[in-house]
Order: C-alpha cells, then structure tokens, then sequence
C-alpha cells in the first residue's frame, strides 16, 4: 500500500465508508510500516492531512465499527508520521551462503564452540558444555568460588560467596543461536542481553578492570564503579563504560559494527584515537580500519530487538533481511530491485516469518518467496 492509497483509505474512514475488514486492513500497519511518497496531487494530501490532524486533536469523533473499538496507538504514530511529511518504504538486503559452514568457522577462529542446535549453550572453563534452554531454574554450575543459577526464563545470574577460595576467576561464554536470545546478570551485577546469533566471553568474576568479550550484538547495563571501568572487546576495538546503557552491534558477516549509547557515558577506542558518545549518539566503523563515523539515532529503535520487534531507521532491505534472516535461521537472497533503498519500520517478531513477511509486502515495496529455508526477495521498479 503507497502513502497515496493509506491517506484515501483512511479518508473513507474518516467518512465512515470502510467495512470491517478494511479497518483491519488499516489496523495491520500498527506494525509501523511507513509509507513511500507517490504522485498524489499536494492539494489532496493538504486537505486529508488536515482531516488527520484534526482528528488527532480530539476535534473529530472516530468512526466506531461493532469490533473495532479504537485506532491503535502505533497506527496514530504512522498517521502522525504522515503528517510530518515523514515519506519512507522498506529496503533491501543480504547475501549469506553457506551461512552454517561460516558459523563454525567463524566459531573455531574465535574460540567459540559451533552452535549444535538452536538451543543456547554455557561453556565452562574446563571445556563442559551445558544447554542453557534445557536447563531449569536453579543452580546450574559452581565454578571458581562462583555461583551460577537459572533465576528466570532466559537468564543466568553470577553470584560470589566472600569467602570464596579462589582469587583467580574462571571464564565461561555464552552462545545464544539464531532466533533466540538470553541475559546473564555477571558478578558485578552488570546485565548484558544477548540477541540471537551472539557471543559473550566473560570471567565468573572481576578483578580489576572489568573486561568482557562480544561477537553479535548484546546491550549492556553497566553498573557504575569508577574505580574498575567496564571493557568490551570487540572486533578489535574496545568500548570503555563507568555506568551507563549502551547496545553494540557487530556480527561477522555484517561490515559495520556499532556502538550506540542509550544513557550515561562511554569511550570507543579507535586504534589510537579514543572518541567519546553521549546520549543518543551511535559510532559506526569498519574493523580493521580507523575509519568510523557519528550520528544521533533513536535509541528505541536500536533496542526495540530487546522487546520483540524488528525496528528500522533509514535502514536498507539488506540489513533488515539480515535481522529476518538470522532471526528466523534462514538464508535471503535476491531476484531483482534495488539495494540501496532506505527504509523505516517497526515490525512485531511473529512466530511464523510469513507474517513478517506479509507486513512487508503489504507496504507494496517488496515481493518474497519461500523456497525451504531460502527467502528469495523482489523489489519491484
């Protein structure tokens, strides 16, 4: 559906003219899919605008429907965006072959064991590795003095006893596989949450510096200690933090990490140069290289991934397909169209990737295929 055929539809129902099924036709962008520009007269969208505007004033009573009995609040927001003269679509995305072969590969090369099956697994110290998704709530490992238990679903807390034995820490990691994701609460009382596809090597506890190590993408929440800064290692550069919220993105296959700050302060060291973020500022680079660059970005769209949705800024097909991909633990390729068409959106993370899909398409902007586990992606001209 074009901006050109949302504001006509939603004129109607302004008028009251849509059935039920139309109104839920309309509900289905509560995923936040945004709308292309088209070539409806500027007068025309002018005065549907101002009908839009009006109604998100109070100035104009909603069309009731026996089962429909409010607009959804992220519905608003597409309406809203329009308004603000906000055009956008949805993009375009990524080449991943033999994306299994790659893991383990990738794996071997980091000291990361190769995920065996979707299930997240906690590799000790001494080479035991135990599945974290079969394991119940409880105690799961004591290691090194330490504690580690399941306390909820999705979540292994560190705990230290004072009179621990041992003043050397052990190291374990965490490995969550494709479409799934786990927290560890470390000893410090720092949660990190891993998306899917993701890798943490940390200490059972901390001596000195705090320094963990990360492939794929986690949030963090430090807690402050000012005299033990905070360091992730990542694709050969570090991130320094006191305390403060911060989410890196920086999976193997995809060329740009990215360092976003949600709220505190952090330093990224870039080879030589150290660069500081504050609130709302997210650092891209290339690893390997002492390029980088900055820019102020949503911080709710960068976490959005934390509270189950795929969220987009100005993103190309390529990187949202990526996300898709990995989520749903299938390989994309592409037919036709172009990839360097810019996107936003908020999608809920369905179950099935059919209805993933089918929001997509809904926008009119992109075509899709399922041939077993291999989306096949059109971009129409």
């Amino acid at each position: 559906m074009t901006e050109e055929e949302f504001l006509k539809q939603y004129e109607r129902y302004l008028l009251g003219k849509l059935g039920t099924e139309e109104i839920e036709e309309l509900h289905a962008y509560q995923d936040d899919i945004l709308l292309e520009t088209s070539a409806m007269d500027e007068a025309e969208k002018s005065h549907i605008r101002e009908a839009i505007l009006a109604k998100l004033e109070g100035n104009m009573l909603p069309v009731a429907s026996p089962r429909i009995k409010r607009m959804p609040v992220r519905l608003w927001w597409a309406v809203a965006a329009v308004v603000a003269g906000i055009s956008i679509g949805i993009t375009y995305n990524i080449h991943r072959q033999n994306r299994t072969q790659q893991t383990a590969e990738g794996a071997i090369a980091s000291g990361q064991p190769a995920r065996r099956s979707q299930k997240t697994y906690l590799t000790l110290s001494n080479g035991k590795v135990i599945s974290l998704s079969d394991a119940g709530k409880g105690l799961i490992t004591t290691t090194a003095g330490v504690q580690a238990s399941k306390g909820r679903e999705n979540e292994l807390s560190y705990s230290r006893h004072n009179n621990a034995a041992t003043s050397v820490p052990d190291t374990n990691s965490i490995a969550t596989p494709n479409g799934e994701q786990f927290s560890v609460v470390l000893a410090d009382g720092s949660r990190v949450r891993l998306n899917a596809g993701s890798f943490l090597r940390y200490p059972v506890f901390f001596t000195g510096k705090r320094e963990v190590y990360l492939t794929g993408e986690a949030c963090f929440e430090v807690n402050a200690d000012p005299s033990d800064p905070f360091i992730v290692h990542v694709n050969g550069e570090s991130v320094n933090a006191l305390g403060t919220v911060f989410n890196i993105k920086a999976y193997r296959e995809e060329r740009t990490t990215k360092v976003t700050l949600v709220t505190g302060a952090i330093n990224v060291n870039i080879g030589e140069k150290v660069q500081p973020l504050h609130t709302s500022q997210q650092l891209n680079y290339q690893p390997g290289g002492n390029t980088y660059w900055l820019k102020e970005v949503n911080t709710g769209t960068v976490i959005a991934w934390k509270e189950g949705y795929f969220a987009f800024d100005k993103e190309s097909i390529t990187g949202i397909m990526a996300e898709i991909g990995r989520w749903y633990n299938m390989e994309v390729s592409f037919v036709n169209g172009d990839a360097n068409r810019k996107f936003s959106g908020r999608i809920v993370r369905y179950a099935a990737v059919s209805e993933v899909l089918k929001r997509l398409e809904m926008t009119g902007a992109m075509k899709f295929s399922v041939q077993k586990n291999r989306i096949m992606v059109t971009i129409p001209a």
